[in-house]
């Protein structure tokens, strides 16, 4: 048996790339919101206040969607 057919590297390999998933989910969800906020900003000529509501939206959604990685990877 040869090292790539090793069960355990490929479990290695899996988790490695689900944790790499974390920082880039962390930062898509405020930038998200920011641009949907400026988009609502512009197009419907809303206060400042929704752009800082949209992103702390997408921080949140980015925190649980982390939460619930970090959770599968504990479970395996």
């Amino acid at each position: 048996m040869s090292k790539l057919d090793d069960p355990q590297l490929h479990h290695q390999i899996k988790a490695l790339g689900v944790a790499m998933f974390i920082p880039v989910s962390l930062a898509v969800g405020p930038l998200t919101g920011f641009f949907a906020g400026r988009f609502l900003m512009q197009k419907y000529a809303l206060p400042v206040y929704v752009l800082f509501i949209c992103i702390a939206v997408g921080f949140l959604a980015s925190v649980s969607e982390t939460i619930r990685v970090i959770k599968f990877l504990f479970k395996e």
